[in-house]
């Protein structure tokens, strides 16, 4: 069961979302563990920059997932 989320009308997430046992890590949370946050500090933040993914193994629900991805983080 989809439901949609009221912050983005193109943002739909499946109803295991409002209950999820797995414990997921924020982007500011992995910045943190892997030092990337002191390079924000420094005013190195990607801004500006294109993200590639290659979808090699034909993951037939790799856009939806990013679809997913984006409308709960941004």
């Amino acid at each position: 069961m989809a439901t949609e989320d009221s912050s983005d009308s193109n943002c739909v997430s499946p109803g295991f979302f409002s209950f999820n046992p797995l414990r997921c890590l924020t982007p500011q949370e992995i910045h943190q563990a892997y030092g990337v946050d002191i390079l924000h500090e420094m005013g190195l933040t990607g801004d500006g920059m294109k993200l590639v993914i290659l979808n090699v193994y034909a993951n037939d629900t790799a856009e939806n997932d990013l679809q997913i991805f984006f409308c709960f983080i941004g």
